[in-house]
């Protein structure tokens, strides 16, 4: 892991007015993380949460990032309350070391339905953002679905502009959104 890419004191900040740690994940978080994802899709998109639960490896390469990326352009935050539970994530990976290495994805910004609506959201990803522009990513992309209507929100709020759908082009749900950050 990238114990060198904390999150920004403003971040953490935000995350301990709330009673909460934001920190960056250790390779145990994922299995807690995952449970957070199943938990907020099985709520807001039953559908992907079925998907995951027929894919079980795909998550770990949301969470560990692609193969072949450059391990220093992958940030991986895990939210918990201060008793250690597991309550919310956020990640950054390079999307396509190959193809485009300076392109960065965000992935898996979840928090569990009683830490939505204080702002956490926003700081997570905004934090990510910033985190992109240091590591030298010239833009951002993620993809998500319709029915996450408050992310989407938040995206565009942020600068996020749609883009071509390319991880699951054949589905009518998924969206994808891009940000320069030239």
């Amino acid at each position: 892991m990238n114990t060198h890419l904390e999150p920004y004191p403003i971040t953490t900040l935000a995350f301990s007015e709330a009673d909460l740690v934001i920190r960056s994940s250790r390779d145990d978080d994922l299995h807690p993380v995952e449970e957070v994802m199943m938990a907020v899709l099985g709520e807001l998109c039953p559908p992907l949460a079925g998907w995951y639960l027929r894919h079980p490896n795909a998550f770990a390469s949301q969470f560990f990032g692609p193969g072949g990326q450059d391990k220093s352009k992958r940030v991986f935050y895990t939210v918990e309350t201060l008793s250690h539970c597991v309550v919310g994530s956020g990640g950054l990976i390079q999307k396509d070391s190959s193809n485009e290495p300076d392109v960065g994805e965000l992935t898996t910004i979840y928090l569990l339905t009683d830490y939505r609506g204080l702002g956490l959201g926003r700081a997570i990803t905004c934090d990510l953002v910033h985190k992109a522009r240091d590591i030298g990513f010239n833009s951002l992309y993620l993809t998500t679905r319709v029915e996450l209507a408050v992310a989407i929100s938040l995206y565009e709020k942020l600068g996020f502009a749609a883009a071509r759908v390319q991880k699951f082009p054949n589905s009518e749900k998924s969206i994808s959104l891009e940000m320069s950050l030239e």
